[in-house]
């Protein structure tokens, strides 16, 4: 049988209590993070979603994690709104997700 480069042979579980290999958490992981829904990756691997949280937190790369702004940042953003950008103008200009954080 041939494997192709993304496909890889892993040894399945025997029963509930039995680790996951490494290399398929780490699959997982990367199906997580390339988009695939939390809930089809729970039901097709057979663990809880508390596990996939845990591991996307331990073995991920980090893209999902909330974007730290420095001080200067946050000034550059609170001039440009007191010099008459709205909110949402603001939003687009500094690539800032969330009106929510703006307004804090």
């Amino acid at each position: 049988m041939e494997t192709k480069g993304t496909e890889f042979l892993y040894s399945s579980r025997r029963n509930n209590k039995q680790r996951f290999d490494k290399r398929l958490i780490a699959h997982i992981v990367d199906l997580a993070e390339q988009g695939v829904p939390r809930r089809d990756l729970v039901n097709d691997y057979g663990m809880s979603p508390g596990t996939l949280i845990d591991w996307i937190a331990k073995y991920g790369s980090g893209i999902a994690k909330h974007k730290r702004y420095t001080a200067g940042e946050k000034r550059s953003v609170i001039r440009a709104i007191k010099a008459g950008m709205s909110v949402k103008q603001a939003q687009i200009a500094f690539k800032i997700s969330y009106p929510s954080v703006i307004r804090g």
